[in-house]
């Protein structure tokens, strides 16, 4: 008895640590290859940790009251409970239901802790990694696929062109969120580069951005070039005074990027527009047209492709069946009428409105990657989705105040909690 006394006891000194280490941990892991089961368990993990040792600190209804952010995420997160009145399969809504609990648990817990600047920068880092380590395995997978006959009807070198390598490799991750990963993670970078004091870890930042970028060209989706530009391009432009850096910088991603695009596939621009918009323009014309026949209150917390299988076929486009809408906004839409479009709209609108007001550029960089995304991509239907952008704008929000000083990390103690300062 005494020893579980004890272990409770220093589990509960230790909490913080256990919940940053944890927070380290998921940052690495979400740009990989892991099925969901692995980020949901250290979710769990932290989330256990947190309401066992640090009960009043996560529910500080105080607190609660006066944090925006919270009250707009748990505004999303009420949208899905009310349509579980009208869903068409409840025992269905409840599971559909629990996979948007980020929306809660992200902000409840990252605005419960003291984050460090130290903290703040190890996590981002370890993304970085996490996406620099995906591209490795990306590489070594294909090498092998090659080496042992996998890779059937392709030729390596110029006729290999890019969605051939995301089709064929094994531990592929979609490509547009492999997209969202590379451009977050170069905005990471240019953060850390702008931050850094000494001239080797410039050089450093700098190699890894480069790195990216080069994997980039084979690796996200075309429509993700765009994306990546208007991104880093918004970043640069408010941090950035001086106009001349500004497109010397942007002007570099592009060369960069684009580059090896078009020595290994001429037709890329061509083609940027063609068969895959055109088959999202299909399911945008299906998904708007449903939308509209739902209003005013749409389906309800219901599977969405279950419901478009029938415009599908009612539309003659059976070979998209099994799709959702490739569409937040038509998503929420679909689902909870005008109200999920507003209240989607609201909450892009009011999560802006808080990184301007703190001049948090990071979150801003953030957002617009979400915003762009929403156009083509339902986010938030997707684990990968939720998981990578509930917890990167939780943690920029939460974590804002800890670099806005941009305090120089050789100050710090090798613990990583040790004289922390508060972020508010």
């Amino acid at each position: 008895m005494k020893t579980i006394i004890s272990l409770s006891a220093i589990l509960k000194d230790r909490k913080q640590d256990i919940i940053v280490y944890m927070l380290i941990l998921l940052a690495f892991i979400i740009p990989l290859p892991f099925k969901e089961n692995i980020t949901s368990l250290v979710l769990i993990i932290v989330l256990t940790v947190s309401l066992l040792f640090g009960f009043k600190d996560v529910f500080n209804t105080k607190r609660l009251r006066k944090d925006l952010f919270f009250l707009i995420n748990a505004m999303i997160f009420l949208l899905f409970v009310v349509g579980l009145i009208y869903a068409d399969d409840f025992s269905r809504a409840l599971v559909l239901l629990q996979k948007k609990l980020p929306f809660l648990i992200f902000p409840l817990i990252l605005s419960s802790i003291n984050l460090s600047d130290r903290i703040f920068k190890l996590v981002i880092k370890s993304f970085v990694l996490g996406v620099v380590l995906y591209t490795m395995i990306l590489w070594l997978s294909l090498y092998h696929m090659y080496l042992t006959n996998e890779i059937l009807n392709q030729k390596i070198g110029l006729n290999f062109t890019l969605h051939s390598f995301i089709r064929n490799a094994k531990f592929s991750i979609h490509h547009a969120y492999v997209g969202m990963y590379f451009t977050l993670a170069i905005v990471f970078l240019i953060h850390l580069y702008r931050e850094a004091k000494k001239k080797k870890m410039k050089v450093w930042y700098t190699l890894t951005t480069v790195y990216i970028l080069l994997n980039f060209s084979f690796m996200a989706g075309k429509i993700s070039f765009l994306f990546l530009l208007i991104s880093v391009g918004v970043y640069v432009v408010i941090n950035e005074k001086q106009k001349r850096r500004v497109f010397l910088i942007v002007g570099s991603f592009l060369c960069i990027v684009l580059l090896p695009v078009l020595f290994l596939d001429l037709n890329w621009i061509q083609s940027l527009f063609s068969s895959a918009m055109e088959r999202r323009g299909q399911i945008f014309k299906v998904a708007y047209i449903a939308s509209l026949e739902n209003l005013p209150f749409g389906i309800g917390t219901s599977d969405i492709k279950n419901e478009l299988e029938s415009y599908y076929i009612r539309f003659n486009f059976k070979d998209l069946m099994g799709l959702g809408t490739h569409n937040t906004f038509l998503a929420f839409t679909l689902r909870y009428g005008i109200i999920g479009a507003l209240a989607y709209l609201g909450y892009l609108f009011y999560s802006s409105k808080i990184a301007v007001k703190t001049k948090n550029t990071l979150l801003l960089s953030l957002l617009v990657i979400l915003f762009l995304s929403s156009l083509t991509e339902h986010v938030f239907e997707t684990h990968r989705g939720r998981f990578f952008f509930i917890f990167f704008l939780s943690f920029l929000y939460y974590g804002h105040n800890t670099y806005k000083g941009g305090a120089d990390d050789s100050g710090m103690k090798k613990n990583l909690l040790n004289d922390q300062e508060p972020m508010n």
